[in-house]
């Protein structure tokens, strides 16, 4: 996902590494959203449509339904 934000310019170098160095999953999760919030709606639907390319039955871990446009 990381990479993906990446090179689709959703995220910089700095704010990858910046969640990268965070030691928990929960950690890493929350800056990620975070980070991503603040750009704004282009960023935040890349992350949602690249989530919702994963398998359905990842939906409900990921807190999205078939019919979800936003986490």
């Amino acid at each position: 996902l990381l990479r993906y934000l990446r090179e689709m310019n959703v995220l910089n170098d700095e704010e990858k590494e910046t969640v990268e160095g965070w030691i928990t999953s929960e950690g890493k999760a929350r800056c990620l959203i975070d980070t991503v919030m603040k750009k704004g709606e282009r960023a935040s639907s890349v992350m949602v449509d690249y989530l919702t390319e994963r398998p359905p039955e990842l939906w409900p871990t990921l807190g999205l339904t078939p019919t979800s446009d936003s986490l």
